[in-house]
């Protein structure tokens, strides 16, 4: 790219600010959201909710604000637990911040816990200490003392900050 005419200038500030950069960012995370997922995520850990959880994965893009959102909402509602478990969950478990900052004794002990302590996510509410506790997903018990954090969301934001010049660049050099 070695004409930096006001032509190719003006060419790649509309470029900048068009659907077709901003689909492009989009998969870029998505893409880096996807690996950071695959790599840090236990299925067993999760026991069956991986699926859920990735499909929640949420990625925006406003290109006039300049910033890239990513979030993931999922909580597992209240119809999905056992009664006896279900008392403690009004409003259902929050899974995606689970995954994040881990649960119980074990997650407390983890490296997720300072992100969890500023996001307001508490640890071993119920105090069940390292006795754990037992769950119920449908009819299967299954038993823990809690899981680490895996702070997805966190490595995703670093590798993002990581590659964001080179994606820019790429991006650049195919439109010209």
């Amino acid at each position: 790219m070695d004409d930096f005419s006001p032509f190719n200038i003006e060419k790649i500030k509309t470029s900048l600010n068009s659907n077709n950069f901003r689909e492009f960012l989009i998969n870029k995370v998505k893409k880096t959201l996807d690996e950071m997922t695959s790599s840090n995520l236990n299925t067993s850990e999760q026991n069956g909710y991986e699926g859920v959880y990735r499909n929640n994965h949420k990625i925006e893009v406003d290109i006039d604000k300049k910033i890239i959102k990513i979030s993931n909402q999922t909580i597992i509602p209240v119809v999905n637990m056992n009664p006896n478990i279900a008392n403690n969950y009004p409003n259902g478990f929050d899974l995606a911040k689970a995954v994040e900052y881990g649960t119980g004794i074990v997650g407390a002990g983890s490296i997720a816990s300072g992100e969890a302590a500023k996001d307001g996510w508490q640890y071993d509410v119920n105090n069940h200490g390292q006795s754990g506790w037992t769950y119920y997903i449908g009819e299967t018990a299954f038993h823990t003392t809690g899981v680490t954090g895996t702070l997805i969301y966190e490595k995703t934001k670093q590798k993002i900050d990581e590659n964001i010049d080179s994606w820019l660049m790429e991006y650049i050099e195919s439109i010209m």
